[in-house]
């Protein structure tokens, strides 16, 4: 499985001027942008500015170590895979100034070890999800320049950890 999020990862991002090509039987980190630990797990993606132009593949699932996921001003496009927030490592998601669009998944709540979330200038929509308040952790928050609505859940008040909020709603409601 994780050889097949690598071989997706390096088809989906071949526009890295050939930097991101793997193949299987060569070490993880042999592409740029990938990170492993002494055990060969993938435990970082990063790019900045990329030219991607392209989404994050589902079997990104399969890499079950990833802890820092960061993809800036490189035109990621689509929306976020809700699996995504399944992997029990994630700690730093950054994914700001892309072409990422749709709404933020429920299943963001669940990544109890996460401490940065920003995903800043893109094209995500709806309101911001009751269950971000599950995340404990929590210490960087920005959503700012996209097209959030509504009004910034109550809820998010019991993350005692949050330094940082930059919500920046396109409409608000409420108090």
């Amino acid at each position: 499985m994780v050889v097949d999020a690598l071989e997706d990862l390096a088809s989906a991002w071949s526009s890295l001027d050939g930097s991101a090509t793997w193949s299987r039987g060569t070490d993880c980190d042999s592409m740029a942008a990938v990170y492993c630990d002494d055990d060969g797990h993938v435990v970082a993606l990063e790019v900045r500015n990329g030219n991607i132009s392209a989404s994050i593949p589902e079997s990104i699932t399969a890499l079950e170590e990833l802890s820092w996921l960061y993809i800036k001003s490189s035109e990621l496009t689509g929306s976020l895979p809700p699996a995504l927030f399944t992997l029990p490592n994630l700690v730093h998601v950054l994914l700001d100034a892309n072409q990422l669009s749709g709404t933020l998944p429920s299943s963001l709540g669940s990544l109890s070890a996460l401490v940065n979330l920003i995903l800043s200038t893109n094209g995500f929509s709806g309101s911001i999800p009751n269950s971000l308040s599950k995340l404990t952790s929590l210490e960087y928050l920005v959503l700012q320049y996209n097209g959030f609505t509504g009004q910034i859940p109550d809820s998010l008040g019991n993350v005692t950890n949050l330094e940082a909020l930059y919500p920046r709603l396109k409409h608000w409601q409420g108090d």
